[in-house]
C-alpha cells in the first residue's frame, strides 16, 4: 500500500494538534488539505470532523462528512460522536441508523459515541437498548468506556441502583480501570 508522505505527515499533524484548538486554526489546515489535493484522503477527514467539533464548529464538521465521497466506520463514528458532544443526541442516532443501512458495521468506537448521545441527552430507554445490542446483535464485547457512559446516564437518571447494579456485573478488571477497588 502506497502511502503518500505529504498526506501522512498532515495527518501526524492533525492527530498532534491540542484538542481544543481556535476553530480559525482547524480552518486553515482544512485549506490546506483542499488546496493540496488532499480533500479525498478520508483520514484526514475524519480528522477534521473532529477537530472542528470539538471546537464547536459542528457545522463545519457536517459538512466535512457529507462532502466526503467515501465513508468508512471511522468516519461515521467520528460524525456521530462529534453529534453526541454537541448535544444532538436524535441526529446521532439517526446517524448510526443511516449507517446501518448503508452496511456499514458498528466498531466499539461507534457504541461509545451513541451511549455517548444518550447520557449527554438523558435518553435512558434508547441506552439501554443500544448497550443490550452491543453483544447480543453485533457481537461486541462492552468496554469500560460504554459502562461509563451507561453509568453515567443511569446516575443522571437517578437510577442508582441500576448503575450499581451494572458496575457490580462488570468484573473486577473493568472496576480497577475506573478506579474501584
Amino acid at each position: 500500500m502506497d502511502v503518500n508522505p505529504i498526506v501522512l505527515r498532515v495527518y501526524i499533524f492533525c492527530k498532534r494538534v491540542p484538542t481544543r484548538m481556535h476553530w480559525n486554526s482547524v480552518k486553515k489546515i482544512h485549506k490546506y488539505i483542499d488546496e493540496h489535493g488532499y480533500g479525498d484522503a478520508v483520514n484526514l477527514s475524519n480528522s477534521l470532523m473532529t477537530m472542528y467539533s470539538q471546537t464547536g464548529r459542528l457545522d463545519k464538521a457536517r459538512e466535512v462528512f457529507k462532502g466526503m465521497r467515501n465513508k468508512n466506520v471511522v468516519s461515521w463514528s467520528s460524525m456521530i460522536s462529534s453529534l453526541a458532544m454537541n448535544g444532538c443526541a436524535k441526529e446521532a442516532i439517526e446517524a448510526f441508523r443511516e449507517m446501518q443501512k448503508l452496511g456499514v458495521q458498528p466498531d466499539d468506537q461507534t457504541f461509545t459515541g451513541v451511549l455517548s448521545a444518550c447520557s449527554h441527552c438523558g435518553l435512558v430507554d434508547a441506552g439501554l437498548m443500544f448497550f443490550d445490542c452491543i453483544s447480543k446483535e453485533f457481537g461486541i464485547v462492552p468496554n469500560i468506556h460504554h459502562y461509563g457512559c451507561m453509568v453515567d446516564l443511569l446516575g443522571h437518571a437517578g437510577l442508582l441502583d441500576q448503575a450499581y447494579q451494572l458496575i457490580m456485573s462488570t468484573g473486577s478488571s473493568q472496576i480497577q480501570q475506573c478506579g474501584g477497588p
